[in-house]
């Protein structure tokens, strides 16, 4: 593909991606109290997005960027905002990945006690990180802040584990990656930003609901929350308005975790009819652009002849 055309492609992928978030973060507002259901529906949308630019090499078209200087200018534009926020990426995960390497294992304790109470506790080992400001799930491995390791409550101790655990099983890490590179993608678009803290705000209501269901009382939850959150406020490593949100939604009393599960199973079926329908319709567009075109009949065929006689025919 040239390059003309790979910028034509790129346009129309930006200008695609609006619409598909904009439908998403309606749809977020209206399911506002199921956090489980707008997981699942930002999980759908960003597998449409991740699939759209297979749709986008046959579907775009040639005509949104004037001439070759402005389609270059558009694609040197787009490598240089893609390339920074991919640089931003891979230094934070590595710096996660390098302190899992560094933190030590847990093979003894009340935080192993804690974690055999729960579900899936055999899927996970703890280990202790002193470079940790909060407990954090890395792979299969939930790391600990030191200071939360020695001071937490056994209460405090089974709602971290909980809210992990969370985490682990609806795969939330590779949800948060596959929007991270999303982003990296499609940084273009405003609303790709608001989108990936309306998912980071579903992911943590979605988990502080599991620790509930798992009998941690919301008060003691919510206070929980607050105390770890108060080191970082002054740093300005809180989202001050994300952690009211999050405190309002554990303490509301409104029945809402039933329902949500009702809506998982419909939204994950969704979400795979929609990559598997983009995929088809790329993979249908190549095929048809692909296909030999009808050659032009040769000299001598029977239809020249044809008309030849039908022009000579008295």
């Amino acid at each position: 593909m040239s390059v003309a055309g790979l910028a034509q492609g790129l346009a129309w992928l930006q200008l695609a991606a609006a619409p598909v978030l904009l439908v998403a973060l309606l749809l977020d507002a209206a399911l506002r109290q199921r956090p489980i259901a707008r997981r699942e529906l930002w999980g759908l949308t960003i597998a449409v997005l991740l699939v759209l630019p297979a749709a986008a090499t046959v579907l775009a078209p040639h005509h949104l960027l004037p001439s070759p200087p402005a389609a270059i200018a558009v694609l040197a534009a787009w490598m240089v905002g893609a390339t920074l926020h991919l640089a931003r990426l891979v230094h934070a995960r590595g710096k996660v990945h390098r302190c899992r390497r560094a933190a030590a294992p847990v093979l003894t304790g009340a935080w192993l006690e804690s974690l055999q109470g729960l579900d899936d506790h055999e899927r996970v080992e703890l280990a202790v990180c002193d470079d940790l400001a909060t407990p954090l799930l890395v792979g299969r491995r939930i790391l600990l802040p030191r200071h939360v390791f020695t001071a937490a409550t056994a209460l405090e101790r089974r709602s971290i584990l909980a809210h992990e655990l969370s985490h682990l099983r609806r795969r939330d890490e590779a949800l948060l990656l596959a929007a991270a590179v999303t982003r990296c993608l499609y940084w273009v678009t405003p609303l790709v930003r608001l989108a990936q803290g309306r998912l980071r705000e579903t992911i943590e209501a979605a988990a502080d609901d599991a620790v509930i269901a798992a009998g941690v009382p919301p008060s003691r939850y919510a206070t929980q929350l607050v105390a770890l959150a108060r080191e970082r406020i002054a740093g300005g490593g809180v989202d001050v308005g994300q952690l009211r949100t999050r405190v309002q939604a554990i303490l509301d009393t409104h029945p809402r975790r039933a329902p949500a599960l009702a809506w998982a199973p419909s939204l994950r079926l969704a979400r795979l009819f929609a990559a598997a329908t983009l995929v088809a319709t790329a993979t249908s567009a190549c095929e048809a652009r692909s296909a030999p075109s009808p050659s032009a009949p040769e000299p001598g065929s029977a239809h020249q002849i044809d008309t030849s006689r039908s022009a000579t025919a008295p």
